[in-house]
């Protein structure tokens, strides 16, 4: 081989593995989500989570029904839940919201960023399971400086 054609040969295979990455890239992000869906369908899949607040609000098969919220099966399960809706929710088109919608966006990603970190952490092993106040007042810190950041 001449020296133009290996030359030739390595960009067609590095042309070939940027094209190859870049269409891999694209089929992960996905299309853009409905922020009002993803909370709703959020919602429903989250409510056998906790059945005293969907009780409450009228939904009777959790009547009476109680969370074994310090067992593994139940942590593991909110914990995937909350992982794989804070991964759809990275795909809402910030920009295309309303100043109200993006309040709910950023509630909604702290609310899910606090479920899969405190859910990775042995707070459920704590006498009473709950969060020291001090972890509670070190999180609303940072995001409180997160939001001072971020782009609206």
């Amino acid at each position: 081989m001449t020296g133009d054609v290996k030359r030739l040969l390595a960009l067609a295979i590095v042309l070939s593995l940027a094209i190859a990455s870049e269409a891999c890239a694209r089929r992960a992000t996905g299309p853009t989500v409905s922020l009002p869906e993803l909370v709703r369908s959020y919602d429903r899949e989250v409510t056998p989570y906790y059945p005293l607040t969907a009780s409450e609000v009228g939904l009777d098969q959790y009547d009476r029904v109680f969370a074994n919220d310090i067992g593994a099966q139940y942590r593991e399960g909110l914990r995937e839940l909350c992982a794989r809706y804070r991964q759809d929710l990275r795909r809402v088109d910030r920009a295309a919201l309303s100043a109200g919608e993006l309040l709910t966006h950023d509630i909604f990603e702290n609310r899910l960023d606090t479920c899969v970190e405190s859910l990775g952490l042995p707070w459920h092993l704590l006498k009473d399971g709950t969060m020291p106040l001090s972890i509670l007042e070190v999180k609303m810190d940072r995001w409180i400086e997160a939001r001072r950041r971020k782009p609206s």
